[in-house]
Order: structure tokens, then sequence, then C-alpha cells
């Protein structure tokens, strides 16, 4: 088996006279499901938005519904396994 240094390509020779490239991926795709819920903001950190603002609003104080327009940023634990699956 031959590995080039330049290319992320495995050359593999089953038999004499036959060669097979396999091509791996270097990179992990994204997530575009939770790309589309996440932000990142210019310092990095990830801003979601909150919770409980689809229905069910009259029930709801004025104070409570303007409170959920504001986007919260993520827990540091959380964040890492987001970043894994947006970058």
């Amino acid at each position: 088996m031959e590995v080039c240094p330049f290319s992320p390509e495995i050359l593999f020779t089953a038999t004499p006279g036959i060669a097979f490239i396999f091509r791996f991926s270097t990179m992990q795709k994204t997530k575009k499901s939770i790309a589309k819920r996440f932000k990142v903001t210019g310092t990095g950190r990830l801003m979601r938005r909150k919770a409980g603002k689809r229905h069910l609003l009259r029930k709801k104080s004025t104070k409570q519904r303007r409170a959920m327009r504001q986007d919260q940023s993520v827990s540091k634990g959380f964040q890492k396994r987001l970043e894994k699956a947006i970058l």
C-alpha cells in the first residue's frame, strides 16, 4: 500500500496490475438543520432563540413575551457539541 503525502487518497493494490484509489473526506459536513437554528457572533459565541413564543401567547404576560424576543447564548458545554456540527 502506498500513500501519497500530498493528496487525500490511498493507492491500494489488491492484485498485480490493478490499482484502486480510495478517496476519503478530510472534513465533516455541516449539519444544515443546526446551522439554521444557531448563529455565530463575531466573538465566536453561539446564539439561540428562546423557547415558548410559538403559541399560547395570550396567557403570557407582556414582560414574558418581551423577554423572549432577545436571543440567548448557548451554554459552554452544549457549545462544544454544536461547534463540531456547525463548523
